[in-house]
């Protein structure tokens, strides 16, 4: 898991422009988020996740896929340098009580808002959008609060089109992925 720890540190500094907000995302990752959140499949029943997602260490790596669309998706939002940034953190803290406190073996519907309240509360809501933005990702499922991107700000609005596209089986597996191959 340290290896797995170092590799996810090491894409946040990679991707997050400010050197402050790597550190919350290190802390909150490293010392916020139960435990079970390096270990577990980003889909318990791995019916609404590609196959990447699923097994040991699935939700860290969906967590790294959403901060990478994001990265992707920031030009279409047209997000500044520091939103850019703000929406890579979200992107891999979004799921971090995925599972709950303490972690059950299912969703845990408001995981968006337990990993937003946790956020501003280590970091003393230092970055508000980062916070939306976790809040928000969960988008139309929402159980408080649903809406589009087209109802959020752009921060919000990228990481919850980041994380809907990072979830989803197509392109990834099945027969679509398939046919593309053999064209």
């Amino acid at each position: 898991m340290t290896a797995r720890r170092d590799t996810v540190f090491a894409i946040a500094r990679e991707g997050i422009g400010d050197s402050r907000l790597v550190t919350a995302v290190e802390d909150f990752l490293g010392t916020r988020v139960p435990p079970e959140w390096w270990t577990a499949p980003a889909s318990s029943s791995g019916q609404y996740h590609p196959a990447f997602a699923l097994g040991d260490g699935g939700l860290v790596r969906h967590s790294v896929m959403v901060a990478l669309w994001t990265a992707d998706l920031k030009n279409l939002y047209a997000l500044s340098g520091s939103e850019a940034s703000e929406a890579f953190a979200a992107g891999l803290v979004h799921d971090g009580f995925k599972g709950g406190e303490p972690w059950g073996s299912h969703t845990e519907p408001m995981h968006g808002h337990l990993a937003a309240d946790a956020w501003r509360h280590m970091t003393g809501g230092a970055w508000p959008a980062v916070e939306d933005a976790i809040r928000r990702h969960y988008a139309v499922w929402d159980p408080i609060r649903p809406g589009t991107p087209l109802t959020m700000s752009p921060v919000a609005a990228t990481v919850a089109t980041a994380d809907f596209g990072a979830a989803r089986k197509f392109p990834y597996d099945g027969t679509w992925s398939g046919m593309l191959r053999g064209l």
